[in-house]
């Protein structure tokens, strides 16, 4: 089966992608169909392969209803009403849920790529904005109902990103980066593993600006809102406003301003 000799390859964790990629005992065809569907099944891959290569691309209205109408077979589970756009990339589309009235705007990349329990799993009435890259890889992520991805943004993680209800960020936003492990410095960059946190959770109402960068390890209180091009590596309260590089919060939602300097924030 193809995912049980992606499960036997030797290694870190973080290495099996490159493993199996450089494995010259596997055929080409081998490495495409374990990397891209993931499904033992040769009627599944055949499948995945006449809708994405035939319907994936068509343009315009015509596009719209018959991906609208053929898309949910390749996915895990897929509720009534969801819109597919043109281009997207599915990725071990099996392990994908995606809720009922969804968008999933151009050129959206959704990945469950791995080798063990990875999902994802999209709320009813959400938007993935057009371009926005959700990756996982041994985790989850989970997108809550009526939340907003904006354009181009990236999720990604190797553990858990847990994303309430009726979130909203902007574009570009990066969620669940993490960082490398360099306490072996006779590693190559590109062999080194990185260091886990626990994933990023962002509580019900959050909203984020344009370019906000959340470190893996990082809980966002509900109804918290952070600011344009913020770096947020340690936890932000509830009802919080928070800015800047590293994120500090300001002031509360209420409008009470903090006593930053007494906070030690400034």
């Amino acid at each position: 089966m193809v995912e049980d000799n992606w499960s036997q390859t030797k290694g870190p964790e973080h290495l099996r992608f490159e493993q199996l990629i450089r494995d010259e005992k596997s055929s080409i065809f081998h490495k495409y169909r374990s990397l891209t569907v993931g499904e033992s099944s040769l009627s599944h891959f055949l499948l995945y392969e006449f809708i994405t290569t035939f319907f994936g691309i068509i343009p315009g209205a015509s596009g719209l209803v018959l991906r609208k109408l053929l898309y949910p077979y390749l996915l895990g589970k897929c509720g009534k009403g969801v819109i597919f756009g043109w281009s997207i990339t599915l990725r071990q589309p099996k392990r994908i849920e995606v809720g009922k009235k969804t968008v999933i705007d151009d050129t959206v990349v959704l990945s469950a790529r791995g080798y063990g329990n990875e999902r994802i799993t999209v709320g009813q009435g959400v938007l993935l904005g057009r371009g926005a890259h959700v990756r996982v890889k041994n985790g989850t992520i989970e997108i809550g109902n009526r939340s907003r991805i904006g354009p181009f943004s990236f999720l990604g993680t190797t553990q858990h990103i847990g994303i309430g209800e009726d979130v909203t960020t902007g574009p570009l936003c990066s969620i669940g980066l993490l960082t490398k492990d360099d306490s072996n410095a006779d590693l190559a960059n590109t062999q080194r593993g990185t260091i886990q946190k626990g994933g990023v959770i962002l509580g019900n109402g959050v909203a984020l600006g344009g370019s906000v960068v959340i470190l893996d390890g990082v809980k966002i209180g509900r109804g918290s809102v952070i600011g344009a091009g913020s770096v947020v590596t340690k936890d932000i309260p509830d009802e919080s406003v928070a800015i800047g590089v590293p994120a500090r919060v300001v002031r509360k939602r209420n409008g009470d301003d903090l006593d930053l300097a007494s906070k030690n924030v400034i």
